[in-house]
């Protein structure tokens, strides 16, 4: 294989890998696009607080999911020593109730 092919397969490469990643990413983002709005993202902020707070869980525990106008989504993960179990819940942004995730 010459330099020049050598060259196209690297940039290929690197295309293909720059494409895969902003498609990871560009889908991750969509699920976020409420939080741009400051009211949405404050009454996220804030019941994820109280939540947390009620439920003694700590903040960094919490990863969102996804975020709709009257619940988030969130994956719950208690660090412990070992395996640290995953619970996928829903939390109305009305009530506070914990739900568990239907998908």
């Amino acid at each position: 294989m010459d330099n020049l092919s050598m060259q196209k397969l690297l940039w290929g490469v690197f295309w293909i890998t720059s494409l895969a990643i902003g498609m990871v990413v560009a889908g991750r983002l969509w699920h976020m696009r409420l939080l741009a709005d400051v009211s949405v993202r404050s009454r996220v902020q804030q019941s994820l607080q109280l939540v947390a707070k009620r439920e003694g869980w700590l903040i960094s525990d919490m990863s969102i999911r996804s975020v709709t106008p009257d619940a988030v989504i969130i994956e719950h993960r208690q660090h412990m020593r070992g395996r640290d179990p995953r619970v996928c819940v829903r939390i109305p942004l009305g009530t506070l109730e914990i739900l568990p995730c239907t998908s």
